[in-house]
């Protein structure tokens, strides 16, 4: 419903919640990452809904969205959040950087509520990246209760361009992929 930019960045992320019968707008949450002023983005790409109802969304920021995470400057990192679900009680963040670099495109929930992300990153630091490559698809599994990282993998051939769109998990957990 319009209204004045009030974040820091020219870009900001938002959590909308609509009605279901007349699709009127019953609340937003707008996501604002700290940084030097129009310098601080935030991009919200995937969204799930858990089996109580809980909102889990992932996408990328280059400022400080997380009080305390580690962030590098001008880099972007991957962000995680869990909202209630009626959006009014933010349950968890994770804000995570391994040093440059990572964005997250796309997410799913395994059948015991943990978060499975899938993206890019150009880190070698995150484990993997091939030399001379451009980026690397970057999967990464957070804790559905925590947001604590469980694991992190990437897919990488040398001299391309690689990531990953699209992920799904199925009932036995395992995990369905579009990367290119």
């Amino acid at each position: 419903s319009g209204g004045p930019h009030t974040g820091n960045g020219p870009d900001d992320g938002v959590i909308a919640k609509f009605n279901a019968t007349t699709g009127a707008l019953e609340t937003a949450v707008q996501v604002v990452a700290a940084g030097a002023p129009d310098a601080a983005d935030t991009y919200l790409s995937g969204i799930a809904i858990a089996s109580n109802g809980d909102v889990v969304v992932a996408g990328e920021t280059n400022g400080l969205v997380v009080t305390g995470a580690s962030h590098v400057a001008g880099k972007s990192d991957v962000l995680i959040m869990c909202y209630n679900a009626a959006l009014t009680s933010n349950i968890w963040m994770t804000q995570d950087s391994v040093g440059y670099d990572q964005d997250a495109y796309d997410l799913a929930l395994d059948r015991n509520g943990d978060v499975v992300v899938c993206g890019d990153t150009y880190s070698q630091s995150a484990g993997g990246k091939v030399a001379g490559s451009s980026s690397s698809a970057l999967f990464e599994k957070f804790s559905g209760s925590t947001g604590a990282n469980v694991w992190r993998s990437v897919v990488s051939s040398s001299g391309t361009f690689d990531d990953c769109q699209a992920v799904a998990v199925d009932a036995s957990g395992k995990i369905g992929r579009a990367h290119v």
